[in-house]
């Protein structure tokens, strides 16, 4: 017998959504270690250490940035380097506001690395520094990668923190977890804003 056609649409979702439920823990990387100081109503303060990261700077919009940045960057954990190295994919990658006027990507070397053993990208426009040790107020939320989205939870995100006296001493980063390929109400996105922190 054959199925009616809502229902066969109503299996077709079920079986793409399952298909995602399963594999993300497949598909897991690893993720740079942070002590949670405070969950708050909104965001939580977390506490990281310093990490060696690979970025590049591109001239683009918010959305086209990452498109743009990421295959160079992908070549190099992929062997494009000065040791034909293969480096493992870590999460999340992500992006910040650039001094040209565009945005940089970054990408987040695994535990073990240090500036005096990661190996040199063979792309010259590929910087690889270590990011200082932070305490950033974290807002997560799912769906779409639009810069809409990002800028209106960015705004919630700030107000909750005005909110709580907390005093913010840098630029956002935009923390991404999953592939594009995840469905968008799967996705985990982040924003990360340092503050002051004494306690």
């Amino acid at each position: 017998m054959s199925l009616n056609r809502p229902l066969k649409l109503h299996y077709s979702v079920v079986a793409v959504v399952s298909i995602f439920l399963v594999a993300g823990p497949v598909m897991a990387v690893d993720e740079p270690i942070y002590e949670v100081l405070r969950s708050a109503d909104g965001y939580e303060i977390r506490r990281y250490p310093s990490v060696v990261v690979a970025e590049l700077e591109v001239g683009e919009s918010f959305e086209r940035a990452g498109n743009v940045a990421f295959r160079p960057l992908a070549a190099f954990i992929n062997g494009a380097n000065s040791g034909a190295e293969k480096i493992e994919m870590t999460a999340p990658v992500m992006q910040r506001s650039a001094g040209s006027g565009g945005y940089a990507l970054q990408f987040v070397m695994p535990e073990g690395y240090t500036l005096k053993n990661v190996p040199r990208p063979t792309d010259g426009r590929i910087a690889v520094r270590e990011e200082p040790g932070r305490v950033v107020a974290v807002h997560r939320y799912s769906g779409t990668w639009s810069e809409r989205r990002y800028r209106g939870r960015l705004a919630r995100m700030r107000t909750a923190l005005a909110r709580d006296g907390l005093e913010v001493t840098g630029d956002p980063v935009w923390a991404r977890f999953n592939s594009p390929f995840m469905i968008w109400f799967l996705r985990r996105n982040e924003i990360w804003l340092p503050v002051v922190w004494s306690s």
